[in-house]
């Protein structure tokens, strides 16, 4: 942003017009937030390779693989825990 523009911005805040209050200027900093979201939304729709219900079907799919492997390391660290417990236990 240029120096000049920051001036003039800032002489208006002191000068307390109503389209420069704090409020407003945080009002449209919502509002440019919400078009942006929106706007990036409809072009990622337009732009999307699968319908919502494939995406939706790829995505549980990848969740239940993940959670799959998960369970399963957890289950070879039990047994792995299990089996180093007996052992000390034997040797004690």
């Amino acid at each position: 942003m240029d120096i000049r523009n920051m001036d003039i911005r800032k002489e208006a805040l002191n000068m307390n017009l109503p389209w420069t209050s704090r409020e407003n200027m945080h009002r449209q900093s919502v509002l440019m937030l919400l078009l942006g979201a929106a706007g990036g939304l409809a072009v990622g729709m337009l732009l999307a390779r699968t319908s919502g219900a494939e995406l939706r079907a790829e995505i549980g799919g990848a969740a239940k693989d993940y959670l799959d492997s998960a369970a399963n390391k957890l289950a070879t660290l039990k047994g792995a825990a299990s089996d180093f417990a007996s052992r000390e236990v034997k040797s004690a």
